[in-house]
This record gives C-alpha cells, sequence and structure tokens, in this order.
C-alpha cells in the first residue's frame, strides 16, 4: 500500500472545498457536473463558458468550435479533472442532450483516455430508467467525446443544499437509487464513484445515476486505474478504496457508498468530513461513523441500523448485495421488521479494541511495560536482599540464580518489547507474544518448583508464586489479541 495521501481521482488536491463547482446562473439547470463533494478529490473551476452565438470553446488550451460533428455546443455545463460537459444539441436528431469530452485532449495520457472510453462503454451497456442514459461516443478532432440524456432537474447535491430529506423521503430516494444500482451490478458493472453530485434529479425528483468514470466492469481482466493509488470522493468511499486496494473493490463498495449517502440525506452530512482530504482518509480508514441518531435525535433506530450496516468497515459486516440493502429499506418503509441488528455493546467493545486504533497493542505494550518493571525492580530489591537473609550458600544460591533468571529472560525483555509494543512495531508484537509465552512457562516452573517445596516444608500456598502465574497469562491473552488484530488489519489491507 502506497502513503495514504498519494490520492488521484481526475485531478489532485490537498484541501476539499464543498462549494467548487461549475454554475451557470440562467434558466436552465445544471446537469451532469462533477460536483465537489465535501471532501472530495476533485477540484472544480467556477468559471462557465457560454457558447451560444460564439463561434468556439475551449477545452484544456484547445478552441474547438461550437459545430461539433453532429453536434451544436450551447454552452458548458460543468467541469471537472478529466472532463469537460456541454448542453448541446444534436442536429440529425433535433434534440438536447448533454455532451461530455476530455478536459485537455492534447495533453490526456493513455491511462485518461482509456478511462473516458470505459466511463461511456460502463454506462451505454446499462438500460434503467434510474440510469443516465448515453446515446454515441466517437471523436471529432482527435477529440474523444460521448452523448447522454440531458436531465435537467440538478443533482442530489443541489436538492442537499434547500435542507434534509424527512425520514421515507430519503428512504424512498435510496431505494430508487439502489434499484439503479442493483442493475448495475447484475451487468458487471460497478459504479466506484457513487454521491450525491452523482445522482441527478429530473423535474419529478427522480433519481438517476451519473458519471461512470470510475466504473469497473467485472469482465474485464485489464484495469484502467493504477494499483495502489486511492480513486474515489474521500467523503463517500469505502476503507477498502481508502486502502488502495483497488483490486479489492467490488459491488461492495457500491454499497458502503449508498450508506455514505444515506448518511448524508439524514444527517446533513457525510460520515466523514475532515479539513484536508488526507485526514478525511484516515477518518475513513481508522474511525467509526457517529450514529446518525447523536446528529439527528429523531431518526428512528431501524433507519439508523440499515445505515450503520452499510458503513461496516468490514465488508462481510456489510449487507452482502444492494438488493438486500434495497429489501431492508422497503420493509422499513412499509413499518415491517428489518433483518439488519444493531452491533450488542461486546462485540462493538471487542470491535473497538481489535480495530484500527491499535488499543490492543497499547494495552498489551503497556501492561508489559508496567509488569516488566514492577518485576525488574522486584529482582533488584531480590539481588541485594538474599544475600543479607540467608545463611545458607546452598539456598542463596538457588535464589540468586532464580532472581537472574526472572531478570534476564522475563523482566528486562517485557520492558523493552513492550516499549515498542507501544511504538506500533509490528515485529514486537510478534516477539512479545513469544516472550510473554516464555514468562507464562517461566512462571508455572516456579508455581511448580514453590508448590513441591512448601509441600516437603509443609507451608501454605505460596501467593507470589501463584500471583506471578497469573499476571503472565494475563500478558499472553493480551499479546495474542494484539496479534489477531494485526492480522486482521494487515488481511483487510490486502483486500
Amino acid at each position: 500500500m502506497l502513503p495514504r495521501d498519494e490520492i488521484t481521482h481526475r485531478a489532485e488536491t490537498e484541501r476539499a472545498d464543498p462549494n467548487q463547482a461549475t454554475h451557470r446562473s440562467g434558466s436552465r439547470p445544471p446537469t451532469v457536473r462533477d460536483q465537489g463533494e465535501p471532501g472530495s478529490i476533485a477540484r472544480f473551476d467556477r468559471a462557465s463558458t457560454h457558447l451560444t452565438g460564439s463561434p468556439s470553446a475551449s477545452i484544456g488550451g484547445r478552441f474547438i468550435p461550437s459545430s461539433f460533428g453532429d453536434y451544436e455546443l450551447l454552452e458548458e455545463l460543468g467541469r471537472g479533472g478529466m472532463g469537460i460537459v456541454f448542453l448541446a444539441k444534436q442536429v440529425g436528431l433535433n434534440r438536447t442532450i448533454a455532451l461530455k469530452t476530455i478536459l485537455a485532449p492534447h495533453l490526456a495520457a493513455s491511462d485518461q483516455i482509456t478511462r473516458f472510453k470505459r466511463e461511456a462503454e460502463a454506462a451505454a451497456k446499462l438500460d434503467h430508467p434510474g440510469i443516465v442514459a448515453v446515446y454515441d461516443s466517437g471523436t471529432v478532432d482527435n477529440i474523444h467525446y460521448f452523448s447522454m440524456a440531458y436531465v435537467d432537474g440538478g443533482s442530489l447535491s443541489d436538492r442537499l443544499r434547500q435542507g434534509l430529506f424527512n425520514q421515507q423521503q430519503a428512504v424512498q430516494l435510496l431505494i430508487a437509487i439502489a434499484d439503479a444500482v442493483a442493475y448495475a451490478h447484475d451487468q458487471g458493472v460497478v459504479h466506484r464513484d457513487l454521491k450525491p453530485s452523482n445522482v441527478l434529479l429530473n423535474q419529478k425528483g427522480d433519481p438517476l445515476v451519473a458519471d461512470f468514470g470510475l466504473a469497473k466492469i467485472v469482465s474485464l481482466d485489464a484495469e484502467a486505474t493504477v494499483s495502489g493509488r486511492v480513486l474515489g470522493t474521500p467523503s463517500y468511499m469505502s476503507p477498502e478504496q481508502a486502502a488502495g486496494n483497488i483490486r479489492g473493490v467490488g459491488p461492495h463498495t457500491d454499497i458502503y457508498s449508498l450508506g455514505a449517502i444515506l448518511y448524508r440525506l439524514l444527517t446533513g452530512r457525510p460520515p466523514f468530513q475532515e479539513d484536508t482530504i488526507s485526514n478525511t482518509i484516515r477518518a475513513v480508514l481508522d474511525q467509526e461513523p457517529l450514529p446518525p441518531r447523536n446528529l439527528r435525535p429523531g431518526i428512528e433506530r431501524d433507519l439508523e441500523t440499515i445505515c450503520m450496516k452499510c458503513l461496516e468497515k468490514e465488508v462481510a459486516d456489510r449487507y452482502q448485495t444492494v438488493d438486500e440493502l434495497k429489501q431492508d429499506l422497503q420493509r422499513f418503509a412499509n413499518d415491517q421488521p428489518i433483518k439488519a441488528r444493531p452491533v450488542s455493546v461486546i462485540r462493538a467493545v471487542w470491535r473497538w479494541y481489535t480495530g484500527r486504533q491499535d488499543s490492543s497493542a497499547l494495552v498489551a505494550g503497556g501492561y508489559a511495560m508496567i509488569l516488566g518493571t514492577i518485576l525488574t525492580l522486584w529482582n533488584l530489591v531480590g539481588l541485594v536482599a538474599v544475600p543479607m537473609q540467608s545463611s545458607y550458600d546452598a539456598v542463596r544460591w538457588v535464589a540468586l540464580n532464580e532472581i537472574l533468571m526472572g531478570l534476564i529472560a522475563q523482566s528486562l525483555p517485557m520492558v523493552v518489547l513492550g516499549w515498542f509494543t507501544l511504538k506500533r512495531r509490528p515485529a514486537a508484537i510478534y516477539a512479545g507474544t513469544l516472550v510473554a509465552a516464555a514468562a507464562f512457562a517461566f512462571a508455572i516452573s516456579l508455581y511448580v518448583g514453590y508448590t513441591r517445596l512448601n509441600s516437603i516444608q509443609s507451608r501454605p500456598f505460596d501467593a507470589l508464586s501463584a500471583l506471578l502465574l497469573i499476571m503472565s497469562a494475563i500478558g499472553v491473552i493480551l499479546y495474542l489479541i494484539a496479534l489477531y488484530a494485526q492480522r486482521k488489519r494487515a488481511a483487510s489491507e490486502k483486500r
């Protein structure tokens, strides 16, 4: 995995700006446009180019005529780091459409052209009323383009600026979006960049999914992305996307993003929205989202459960298909019991303890350091006290030998490994587990030895050796849990 701040999505920028978007003031609302979501990687220009009556338009410094093949470009609707969208008229069929071209065709790299073609191909194979239809694609004067239906109701992101949806509105809207996404999955297409600005609304308020620029066609082996790069919009991307694991992205990624959209519909903000892109990505990877009811107490608990199940860090804990999510939403809308269940307190504590915050490593390291320090001080005191108290050379030698063994084999290694465990060194957890096991074995030998000696001398149970045995056993358990958590995180990042 590359550093988390190595991010690519049409353009690269460090600070997210929720207001960056191309917007035209006029009678026609904007259509397909790459609106900057809070935490979005893409950066957008505010300038809007009006083309009606003008002889040409500029795309990435290259001028094209307002007559573009069979299309007449009327005005610019929006632009992002990779593409620019025009309102256009298809002359041959006398219809208004939206036409998208590569932003800088003379500078576009081969992977950008491949991704642009992939977007057209992915959308063109989908025939669903909830997905923006693609009509045509090709090149004019070496400028790649594709035309699509013009949706004149603005985006869901625009609508959210006017206020929150009530719960039933949010549920019905997400059911419609989920229906379109489920259809795309059935056709082998994963969107990978679902967010409010990529959901357009027609005049009736019906949603249409747009912008398949990051779509993955499952049947194709070749991936038009760079492995290890983060692709998507941080506030709405899944943990596997945030980890840069492109090959681990699949339908479950869209399920997470649908949950993030529902979260925004219910609370007015995405699950994670930090001051910078890199901080947002770290939050997606390391933190749990606040329950929606913490932000809006009137939200029903079942709807919160559905939302939080979509936003699970682990793929296995989410809905396994979009249809499962849609069915639970329909159950909620019909006042029927949902299948999803809230996370129990015990499971929530376990998840926190073994999760990405490294809590288990911190506890194991802290315990090892404290116990090791106490035992070291005890052994040092013993090195001084034993020669002064014992009058038998044989007994003194045995006692000193046991103290030195405990100091070298147990207490000092525990202090050192506890320190490196607190530093979150992976090797220290493995070594700490072995040392904890060795210390436990040493404590058993002491306990057995003292028990036999006490039975010969008719002395009661030796509490000190038993206490050492118990404390060593606790150390073994803590390090085994830390080892499990480390391997769990490593496996999650590889997926």
